[in-house]
């Protein structure tokens, strides 16, 4: 019996792990696969991270958050998995993304410069918007590297006393009013408190 079962252990699902085996819940992880891999959501070299969230600023302190957590995980993984390269976004001044960006800055004062067109291109070369175009360069902005953090995830998880079990294929659920049982395709039964689906694209 497992306070939480945690399926799918790809960022979402590595992360909750980790999170829950350090405040010292009995926790069991279940992935189809064995992450990191190239069959869900999470791979690939690089994700971004910016704190001028153009969807709305509701995301900022989500993502001050996350920041910190990144950091918190980088040092006990010791492992570098952020790299700040600063984030230049560009469009018309009144488009989704600049104004987005700009009214999630300014409503909780992210670092920032507002660039016009010439402004973007004496300092980037490279690039050459067309006139009347602005530019939102935040600063903290960067990279992470995301199958590095999941890695580092469940190995923090596993020091933690999590148990990780991969090639698993959960093939159905049933939820009563005080547990969660979760079958698998090779006949093993695995019962939690609670159970978080984190399996991406595999939900259905």
């Amino acid at each position: 019996m497992y306070d939480v079962v945690v399926i799918g252990l790809g960022a979402m699902g590595s992360a909750t792990l980790w999170q829950l085996a350090r405040c010292g819940a009995r926790v069991i992880g279940i992935d189809r696969y064995a992450p990191p891999h190239t069959l869900g959501s999470t791979h690939g070299r690089t994700r971004i991270i910016r704190e001028a969230y153009f969807e709305h600023p509701a995301y900022v302190p989500f993502i001050r958050r996350a920041y910190e957590l990144w950091d918190e995980t980088s040092r006990a993984a010791k492992t570098d998995l952020f790299f700040q390269t600063g984030g230049l976004m560009i469009g018309p001044p009144d488009g989704v993304i600049v104004a987005g960006a700009l009214f999630s800055a300014k409503e909780h004062d992210v670092e920032h410069e507002v660039l016009d067109a010439a402004e973007i291109h004496a300092r980037y070369p490279e690039l050459t918007p067309a006139d009347g175009m602005m530019g939102l360069l935040e600063k903290r902005a960067g990279l992470l590297f995301p199958e590095k953090c999941v890695e580092a995830n469940l190995r923090l998880a596993r020091e933690e006393g999590a148990r990780i079990v991969f090639n698993a294929e959960v093939s159905g659920w049933d939820a009563s009013a005080d547990q969660v049982s979760i079958d698998t395709t090779d006949g093993a039964q695995y019962i939690g408190a609670r159970a978080v689906i984190a399996a991406g694209p595999w939900v259905s």
